[in-house]
């Protein structure tokens, strides 16, 4: 009773504080309810959750605290509620073969490949985990779903030619800036977009970037790429400069 109690006002605090904050009302409600002895009312509570069920939001939330990506958390909610909505079940009652269906379907109707399928597995194994871990449900359906194998394969490098192209169509110093610096380290677009320019550290080729978990981590940056970058910023710091004058 304590641990859906703390569920559901985590849940409905979710869209009002950060990660953080909910961690300190998690720790608040853990040490507050071990002093007494909760008791649900007879009355039928309807909890309003919008189109996502309950355990869904009440998992995301959960995810969200642990330091999950926004782009992440947006992929399991995109995830779970197409599930939701074409299985159309209460979630304690689906079966082992309600998933096999789902996935079928899936893959037939939106016609992906092995990997894809294997990701919405991936997503749905988490989900039901954290279901029993939760003492939600009392089996795990998904021990009965075996992961779907596919071919890996490696990813080419550009080849010469190929960067040069890249590097003939850039017009801007931002643009050469961004094929460079996303070359030279090979960080996602979300972490470059995330990145400031104390982040970078030119007298050890390098720059910080903040990857998945909030976890940092350096990326070598090679020569053309910290070029690119001062040049960038040179010509942004005078367009600014220009710019406040005229004002």
């Amino acid at each position: 009773m304590e641990q859906r109690f703390k569920r559901e006002v985590l849940t409905r605090l979710s869209t009002a504080l950060t990660a953080n904050g909910l961690k300190l009302v998690d720790d608040a409600l853990t040490l507050v309810l071990s002093r007494y002895e909760l008791n649900e009312k007879s009355t039928e509570v309807i909890i309003y959750t919008g189109d996502i069920p309950l355990e869904i939001k009440s998992f995301l939330v959960s995810k969200s605290m642990k330091g999950l990506a926004k782009s992440s958390l947006e992929h399991y909610k995109r995830i779970l509620n197409n599930f939701s909505c074409n299985v159309n079940k209460d979630i304690k009652s689906i079966t082992a073969n309600d998933i096999r269906l789902y996935l079928w379907t899936y893959e037939k109707t939106r016609n992906v490949g092995k990997s894809a399928l294997d990701d919405q597995r991936r997503v749905l194994n988490s989900f039901f985990k954290w279901l029993v871990r939760e003492n939600i449900i009392d089996k795990n359906p998904m021990l009965q779903i075996d992961p779907i194998k596919f071919e890996k394969s490696l990813r080419e490098p550009l080849t010469k030619l190929e960067l040069e192209q890249m590097r003939s169509v850039c017009e801007t110093f931002r643009e050469k800036a961004l094929l460079e610096l996303l070359y030279s380290t090979g960080c996602r677009v979300s972490e470059l977009i995330g990145l400031n320019r104390q982040d970078i550290d030119y007298p050890n080729s390098r720059v910080k970037v903040l990857g998945k978990g909030s976890k940092e981590r350096y990326c070598f940056l090679n020569a053309k790429a910290q070029l690119s970058i001062k040049k960038f910023l040179i010509k942004w710091l005078n367009t600014w400069r220009v710019a406040t004058f005229t004002l």
